[in-house]
């Protein structure tokens, strides 16, 4: 619109100046003085309202022109009206033209005035009411003209526009699809939104702006909801950091395992870790302490064992042994003895004898540490088999 009334104050600028404002030179020069040049003074004969239009249409600075071709209408209108001549009411001596009295006939009866010396006038003055007219009838033609103008510009400018549809809870695909036929371009952007993901949550023009064909359109995308902050669960019971999870929209993984001493179903380990950032519905793993039971960690059945790792407060010793043939003393029989060491710092943390049989127990409450079976054979030939296990 800034174009347009410019290139309306130029052609104003031209009939009332009877030239353009800007002459000679290469066009780029010629455009070059349009941009930073000073247009010349209209010639003094432009009355100042219509002058003030023309100087005000062919600003430099666009913010500075009318708005548009109809606010420069009603300003030309304006200067017309305050351009417009008055009719003349009072003529020399304060008498009015209409009031003016002819001198009348008088009769041969009548008595006559002695005679009266007229008043002094001043000098004559030459005008010409003719050529007044003409001016302002050309004034007026030329305003007229570019009212004109500014009309078809502004009809004109309305041709070629396509009202925005309303793309609001569409998704890219959908947008694409329907305003393929429309000459507008399509700008899309994301943010977090409680709306689905990928669906318009927002357009600038609005629905039903007339906008420009070819002129852009900018979409807003829904991105789902903002990430959240993983919460840290662990220490709390499933049932706890399940409920945690959930008030954040986030699902649990939960899987059982192994932790000696730590309470049955209490949380040991959550992945990803505390404050990761999450999308709503993504899925923390958690690993839940499961009941202690019984885990077998060692066999042997040789005269020492590889050392062992005891997690649990409690651990056994199953052993099978049998004699070979028959004992020294018919009744009495030597077998082998196992001692229990402590390989942190070679103490002795316990010591048995293996008996006949199978499905045989020693039981230890020594706790956690690094531990190693050692068989000592008594006199008798026996042979042996030991498991070790672990409770946690």
């Amino acid at each position: 619109a800034a174009t347009d009334v410019y290139s309306v104050g130029i052609v104003l600028y031209e009939m009332l100046a009877g030239r353009p404002p800007f002459e000679g030179g290469s066009p780029v020069e010629l455009a070059l003085a349009h941009l930073h040049d000073p247009h010349p003074a209209l010639p003094p004969s432009v009355p100042g309202p219509l002058a003030g239009v023309v100087e005000r249409a062919l600003a430099k600075d666009p913010a500075g022109r009318y708005a548009d071709g109809a606010e420069m209408a009603g300003a030309l209108e304006a200067a017309r009206s305050s351009s417009s001549p008055r009719p003349a009411s009072a003529t020399r001596n304060g008498t009015t033209a209409s009031t003016a009295a002819a001198p009348t006939a008088t009769s041969p009866s009548e008595p006559i005035d002695p005679t009266r010396v007229a008043p002094r006038m001043s000098p004559r003055r030459n005008v010409n009411p003719a050529g007044r007219r003409r001016s302002i009838a050309l004034l007026g033609g030329v305003i007229l003209l570019v009212i004109a103008t500014l009309v078809a510009v502004a009809v004109t400018g309305a041709v070629g526009r396509v009202r925005v549809p309303d793309l609001r809870g569409m998704t890219r695909a959908r947008i694409t699809a329907r305003t393929r036929r429309l000459d507008l371009r399509f700008e899309f952007a994301g943010r977090y939104s409680g709306a689905p993901r990928g669906t318009a949550i927002q357009q600038t023009p609005a629905a039903g702006t007339s906008a420009r064909e070819g002129s852009a359109v900018r979409v807003l995308l829904s991105a789902g909801p903002a990430p959240v902050a993983t919460p840290t669960v662990v220490g709390m019971s499933a049932d706890q950091a399940e409920a945690a999870l959930h008030r954040l929209q986030l699902r649990a993984s939960v899987q059982d395992v192994p932790a000696p001493g730590v309470t049955t179903g209490a949380v040991t380990k959550q992945s990803p870790a505390t404050g990761a950032k999450l999308l709503p519905g993504s899925t923390v793993s958690l690993s839940v302490a499961e009941p202690p039971r019984w885990r077998a960690l060692t066999t042997f059945g040789g005269r020492s064992s590889v050392p062992f790792r005891i997690h649990g407060r409690r651990w056994r010793v199953i052993y099978r042994m049998s004699y070979d043939g028959t004992c020294s003393f018919i009744f009495i029989c030597s077998g082998p003895s196992a001692r229990v060491v402590n390989v942190g710092d070679g103490s002795t943390a316990g010591s048995f004898d293996l008996n006949d049989g199978s499905g045989q127990v020693w039981a230890s409450g020594t706790g956690p540490g690094v531990y190693q079976l050692r068989i000592t054979p008594g006199s008798d030939t026996a042979s042996w088999s030991v498991e070790v296990d672990d409770y946690y």
